[in-house]
């Protein structure tokens, strides 16, 4: 299995997207979500006022969004892009796609809560880069998210 993700800072300080592939050809999303649930008790005494802060729980939520399944072999790697608008996705075939959040749901060049609320593989903008040779290892983004490099299990690199 491998994984990718990152915060989505629009839909909760504590909400992530994660996204899974592996050898049944899917690409998997998820939301993540962690919540500290935080109390401040009041122990005050006439003779001190005191509040006591406490950790009560810290719980996890994982739900299903939903699968992509464009891929023909099993996938080696999910990235998303440094700015959370794309994933890069490839595998044993030498395909890569990328996902896009749609321009149109971006708003103000912001569509990182886009990745939470999608309901199916077609709302996603889809580009694919078919190569002949190996299939891909590892993807790697640039820091603006305008280009990555793709490694492929014959030492290839473009």
């Amino acid at each position: 299995m491998v994984a990718s993700g990152f915060v989505d800072n629009n839909v909760s300080q504590s909400c992530h997207v994660l996204a899974t592939a592996g050898n049944d050809n899917d690409i998997n999303l998820w939301r993540v979500s962690f919540a500290d649930e935080e109390e401040l008790r009041n122990t005050e005494t006439p003779e001190t006022p005191i509040f006591e802060h406490r950790q009560l729980e810290r719980s996890t939520s994982i739900h299903y969004i939903c699968s992509l399944s464009r891929h023909e072999g099993p996938v080696n790697v999910v990235k998303f892009s440094p700015d959370g608008l794309h994933l890069a996705t490839a595998g044993d075939t030498g395909t890569i796609i990328v996902w896009s959040v749609p321009v149109a749901k971006r708003g103000n060049g912001n569509g990182r809560h886009f990745w939470s609320s999608i309901a199916r593989e077609a709302d996603l903008h889809m580009q694919i880069v078919t190569r002949t040779g190996e299939g891909i290892a590892d993807v790697s983004w640039s820091a603006d998210s305008k280009r990555f490099l793709a490694g492929s299990i014959d030492h290839s690199v473009f």
